[in-house]
């Protein structure tokens, strides 16, 4: 009589190598994960910072550029005064917009050596993680001519 059993030869993959081996790749897939994500938070902080350094920049040039008197009137300075199409305040339209941003201004008369001069110093603020707030100030002097 021949033997009709044939040993099987094929190994068949088990659940518990399925699990080790999906363990090991999650494992390795951690620190990958961490790394883009960090990379992102980091990036959202930058276009933050970048964002409200440049309404500070357009409003310190937009300031500089009126005439003195002009100036003067505007205390407090909120960002409601009237200005040319496409300057400060429609980016602060755009700011708003986001409601991330807000935007101060304060103005304070000085008399330097005889010269009347303003110092104008403007913050823009934002959320950061959680509940934590950002703020980036600048400070100039606006002088009457």
């Amino acid at each position: 009589m021949i033997n009709t059993k044939i040993k099987s030869l094929k190994r068949a993959v088990t659940l518990t190598e399925i699990l080790v081996s999906v363990l090991l790749f999650a494992l390795a897939a951690l620190p990958l994960y961490k790394a883009i994500s960090s990379t992102a938070k980091k990036e959202i902080y930058q276009d933050k910072v970048a964002t409200a350094q440049r309404i500070l920049n357009v409003f310190h040039q937009e300031i500089q550029n009126m005439p003195y008197e002009q100036v003067k009137l505007l205390n407090p300075i909120d960002g409601n005064h009237k200005s040319p199409p496409g300057t400060f305040q429609a980016l602060l339209e755009v700011s708003e917009k986001e409601k991330d941003f807000n935007f101060t201004a304060k103005l304070e008369p000085e008399d330097v050596h005889g010269v009347e001069t303003l110092k104008i110093t403007a913050e823009v603020t934002w959320t950061r993680t959680g509940s934590q707030e950002s703020k980036r100030t600048i400070s100039f002097v606006k002088v009457k001519k």
